[in-house]
């Protein structure tokens, strides 16, 4: 998996789609997400986070990149959005336990580690919006950066959610180009 230098470096040298658009499925996913208090976990420039404020969530972020979230609170700034951005690492992440309504995760491999985490982090009922890259992504678009550890295998994702979670939607598909894993799941009373 790729460093925070290079992240860094990334966002210091790459502005466009992943500073600008919010992720498409979130924007046409967001009314089946839990209202209230979000985490945009992985969040880069924040334009996912930009999006939850705008429709009425109270919003944290972060990321590992501090470039990334230096971009991210000066264009929340500007726009006039309260959002509470920090620079951490997902490594050894500890949710608070049932803080947040709903937690996102775009362009980003949760690791079953995380998502256990991100799991205690909800409130019962609470919704997890997740959106990665799969392999397919790579063997579609060859001269991509992505790393394989970077990427779901057919259905893993699936798989994880299918454990513990109630999911209310689920697909796997090219997109755009894009090979993604899509999913909202909802964290059970049980």
């Amino acid at each position: 998996m790729k460093d925070k230098n290079y992240w860094n470096g990334f966002y210091s040298n790459n502005p466009g789609e992943m500073e600008r658009d919010p992720s498409a499925f979130l924007k046409d996913h967001i009314d089946s997400l839990r209202k209230g208090k979000a985490i945009d976990v992985a969040c880069g420039a924040g334009r996912n986070s930009l999006l939850l404020a705008e429709k009425g969530f109270s919003v944290e972020a972060m990321d590992f990149s501090d470039v990334a979230i230096s971009k991210a609170v000066t264009r929340s700034t500007a726009e006039g959005k309260s959002i509470e951005f920090k620079t951490m690492s997902l490594d050894f992440y500890l949710a608070p336990i049932q803080k947040y309504d709903t937690i996102i995760a775009v362009d980003y491999k949760c690791i079953p580690r995380l998502i256990d985490e991100i799991k205690k982090g909800l409130v019962i009922g609470g919704t997890f919006l997740v959106e990665a890259y799969t392999y397919n992504h790579l063997k579609n678009n060859p001269k991509t950066e992505m790393e394989t550890d970077e990427c779901y295998k057919s259905f893993e994702l699936a798989n994880i959610l299918s454990r513990g979670w109630n999911l209310l939607y689920y697909d796997e598909r090219v997109i755009n180009g894009e090979s993604k894993a899509r999913a909202i799941a909802i964290k059970p009373s049980y």
